[in-house]
């Protein structure tokens, strides 16, 4: 009888340590970024600035880099992306055809001329695919079950 409870009780450490591997699903994303912006030259009403995008999550294809300038600052023309403004102070930086694919650990680095009035701040955050870029990873579009 103790033997055959034994036996009872493994079985249903296997099978629950089955359902706890299985419930996360394979579409289970680890999404991450770190982003450095740097202002290389400023000049009264301009400045050229680049923005430097490292992947940490899983490899992407097609990224595009959202932020959001100052009032009184615009982007004037850009390079390594296709860049728009198209309202106020949003920006967007899309990937292009040699670019696209960003795997793990990977960098970016777009650059624009811009211009100012009044103050030249640097953007207070920097997004990857709508992910912040805090230079930590986590894990979206799954679940798991602690035993």
């Amino acid at each position: 009888m103790k033997r055959s409870a034994a036996i009872a009780a493994a079985t249903g450490l296997v099978l629950t340590g089955t359902l706890a591997l299985t419930a996360t699903p394979a579409d289970a994303a680890t999404t991450g970024c770190k982003a450095v912006y740097a202002v290389q030259n400023q000049w009264p009403g301009g400045f050229v600035a680049s923005v430097t995008v490292t992947n940490l999550g899983d490899p992407i294809g097609n990224w595009a880099v959202t932020f959001d300038l100052a009032a009184g600052q615009a982007v004037a023309l850009g390079w390594n992306a296709t860049w728009s403004q198209p309202v106020g102070t949003h920006v967007n930086a899309a990937s292009l055809a040699y670019n696209g694919s960003l795997g793990t650990g990977a960098t970016a680095t777009i650059g624009f001329t811009g211009t100012w009035t009044g103050s030249n701040p640097a953007p207070s955050a920097i997004y990857l695919n709508g992910t912040l870029c805090t230079g930590t990873v986590s894990t979206t579009g799954g679940s798991s079950i602690a035993s």
